[in-house]
């Protein structure tokens, strides 16, 4: 968890730093560089796409480790809790739901596999990923919490919760050029900006505090 925080804190000062050397303070001298309107308002909405990395990067990282810590767990799948349960029965079971697979190899290696699953040991656990295909978006990141038992952590988000679909709609403009990162960074000024960052920090902060508890 140590780790997952600092990468996301590191994430968020290179934000500050970009923001701070394409923003400078107005009492700047003549011979100082001077950064044209155009330039900071696409900063700003470079700004969007990089909270949104900071996000994604550190729930996916949340997840890994979870379960990584889970499979190092001495036993049975079946002697693990229900999270970690359903992860190691999910590659069978979605198997289940692949109409191009024979019914007889249904019968023959899938359920089988399925039955050895749960008598497997924890070690044996796959990286999944909880997905509802609201890609990172907050249905998502709720079932990621109800998954993981982390509903406590996720009011602490608190206003972050209602921006969070946002971000990633603005993100996905930027990403698959729908629009210029100038286009998304005008809806911002300066200070907003950098108040969202600010937000964003603190919140997510929170989040690592309670799911510290709450995985504990």
């Amino acid at each position: 968890m140590e780790s997952i925080e600092n990468d996301f804190h590191h994430r968020m000062s290179c934000i500050r730093d970009l923001i701070n050397a394409t923003h400078p303070n107005a009492d700047l001298s003549d011979e100082s560089p001077r950064i044209s309107p155009t330039v900071q308002k696409s900063v700003r909405g470079l700004v969007i796409v990089m909270l949104f990395g900071a996000y994604e990067k550190t729930v996916k990282s949340l997840c890994q480790e979870l379960i990584e810590t889970a499979s190092t767990f001495r036993g049975k799948q079946k002697n693990l809790t229900m999270p970690f349960r359903l992860i190691g029965i999910f590659n069978q079971i979605n198997a289940l739901r692949d109409q191009s697979i024979k019914r007889s190899t249904i019968w023959e290696r899938t359920l089988p596999d399925l039955l050895g699953r749960i008598e497997g040991d924890a070690s044996l656990l796959c990286n999944t990923w909880p997905d509802n295909g609201e890609y990172m978006k907050r249905s998502q990141l709720k079932l990621f919490c109800r998954v993981f038992n982390l509903s406590q952590a996720l009011q602490q988000l608190g206003p972050i919760n209602d921006k969070l679909d946002m971000i990633v709609v603005e993100r996905n403009q930027i990403a698959h050029g729908e629009l210029t990162a100038e286009e998304v960074g005008r809806r911002y000024s300066e200070t907003e900006i950098r108040s969202l960052v600010d937000e964003w920090e603190t919140r997510w902060t929170s989040f690592f505090d309670i799911s510290l508890i709450d995985c504990g």
